[in-house]
Order: structure tokens, then C-alpha cells, then sequence
């Protein structure tokens, strides 16, 4: 995790207040600490009509590497999901299901092409690939053909021949930059996973911050 008090005791973080993104990290808006989260989802970004107080995140870099460059074959820690157009029994299997640890729940759009799932990261990152854990009750055909786009950009499409339960990456052609990660149906089928990680790739030099996490750990999404 980013920007914890516990692991920068000195920098401020006490309170749980909105944090403007720091230079060159490309976030979407201000962001927050989420009250009641997990340690899957834990940051969500903040409205900046609702009256919080802004602080300013300080600007983690990681000594040798440049600055603020992200660690390849770490995995990525994501916030706010959505899925749709529009999602199977009244959202009766929301997006958050996929951050569910151990598999057993899992998200579920209705029927169509173009149906998706989508997540943010906290700020742009250099993506390598996409792991994707497949609904273990039921259908697991339904994933197959699915593409994954990083950013606007596609990185690639699930393999043939999924089956229930298991584990599929899709591993892009070259690193991709962007700020979230959408999976995204090519055949008139629903949409349902289990789990989830997205893995960095190199740095191409552009700055961003840093995440606590060592090199060759995982992110947690």
C-alpha cells in the first residue's frame, strides 16, 4: 500500500484526508483512504465538493531506479471497480467480488458483446500482464475471447478453451501505460471473474510515484 501512516509515521498521514495526486502521477482527481475498507480495496477517489480537507501525498522514489520508477514484476494495487453496462440480478454480483482472496465469490454482468469490468490504479503504470481467475461454480467457456485493455489500449485476449476455476494471463505484446484495467467480452456472453492482478513492466523512464511495496513483490489489488 501507498501513503499509510504506519509507514510514513512523520509524513502527516494521521488523519484520513483527501490527498491531491502528486506530481507526474497522472491520478484522476484527489484521493482518499476509504473507511471500512479492505485490504483489497482501501482507497477510493474523493469529491472535491464534499467539504474534506486536501492534503498534499508526498512523493515516494526509490534510490537507483530514477525517480519514482516503479519496479517491474510487481503487482499492481487497484481502487474503485465498475462493471456494465449493466450488471446480472440487480448487481446481485458486484464488481468488488473479484477482490474476494480465496475465489469464492464472483462478479457477473449481463449478456452481451462489449459487456465489461473495469479498475483503477491509483496512477499510471507500466503493465506487463494480466492474470484473471475464471468463476469456479459454473460456465467457465464464458471467458474465453475476453480482452484486456490497459488504459484504451488492448493487451490481449483470454485464451480458448477456459474452464471453471482456473487461472488465464494475458500477457500484452509490449509494456502498456495507463491508469486502469478493463476486461471486456467479443461475443454475446456474460462477464464473470473470481480474481485478479495486473503486473508491471518496465519503466520507460516517465516519472511516477513509487509504491512501498519491494521489487518482485506482489501489489495487491
Amino acid at each position: 500500500m501507498t501513503h499509510e501512516a504506519k509507514l510514513y509515521p512523520n509524513a502527516g498521514l494521521e488523519k484520513n484526508y483527501c490527498r491531491n495526486p502528486a506530481p507526474n502521477e497522472d491520478a484522476k482527481t484527489i484521493w482518499c483512504f476509504i473507511e471500512g475498507g479492505t485490504p483489497l480495496h482501501y482507497w477510493e477517489y474523493c469529491d472535491p465538493m464534499n467539504g474534506r480537507k486536501e492534503e498534499k501525498a508526498p512523493v515516494i522514489t526509490k534510490a537507483g531506479a530514477g525517480a519514482g520508477s516503479v519496479p517491474p514484476n510487481t503487482k499492481i494495487t487497484v481502487g474503485k471497480c465498475s462493471q456494465g453496462p449493466s450488471s446480472y440480478g440487480n448487481n446481485s454480483y458486484p464488481c468488488t467480488n473479484a477482490f474476494v482472496k480465496n475465489g469464492s465469490k464472483f462478479t457477473h454482468t449481463n449478456r452481451g458483446v462489449g459487456m465489461f469490468w473495469k479498475a483503477q490504479f491509483i496512477h499510471e503504470f507500466w503493465v506487463d500482464r494480466v492474470r484473471i481467475r475464471n468463476r469456479r461454480d459454473c460456465c467457465g467457456a464464458r471467458l474465453a475471447g475476453t480482452e484486456v485493455f490497459i488504459g484504451n489500449e488492448s493487451c490481449g485476449k483470454v485464451e480458448a478453451g477456459t474452464r471453471n476455476g482456473q487461472w488465464y494471463t494475458v500477457k500484452c505484446q509490449t509494456d502498456l501505460k495507463g491508469s486502469s484495467v478493463t476486461l471486456k467480452t467479443t461475443k454475446n456472453e456474460y462477464l464473470s471473474i473470481s480474481g485478479i492482478e495486473v503486473w508491471s513492466g518496465e519503466d520507460e523512464g516517465d516519472e511516477v510515484e513509487v509504491s512501498s511495496t519491494p521489487a518482485n513483490t506482489k501489489l495487491k489489488l
